[in-house]
């Protein structure tokens, strides 16, 4: 089996927790590097946008977004 490394760099937000936030309604902006050592046939590789909430009371977790950056053979 081929390796594949993946490189994800966002832009703006804050750094918090190992993570970065962002506010809400603001926009997500950045790219991806999918580097392939030899031949990879993938299913999909997707990027999703998920929220979550923490705090007092009940937690709550979503996806709000998702876009398919690869299929097929790489």
């Amino acid at each position: 089996m081929a390796a594949v490394d993946i490189e994800l760099t966002l832009q703006g937000g804050e750094v918090d927790d190992g993570g970065r936030r962002y506010d809400p309604g603001s926009t997500v902006q950045g790219w991806a590097r999918l580097t392939t050592y030899g031949t990879v046939d993938c299913r999909r590789v997707v990027v999703r946008l998920e929220w979550h909430t923490k705090g007092r009371g009940d937690s709550d977790k979503k996806c709000a977004d998702e876009v398919e950056l690869a299929r097929g053979t790489l």
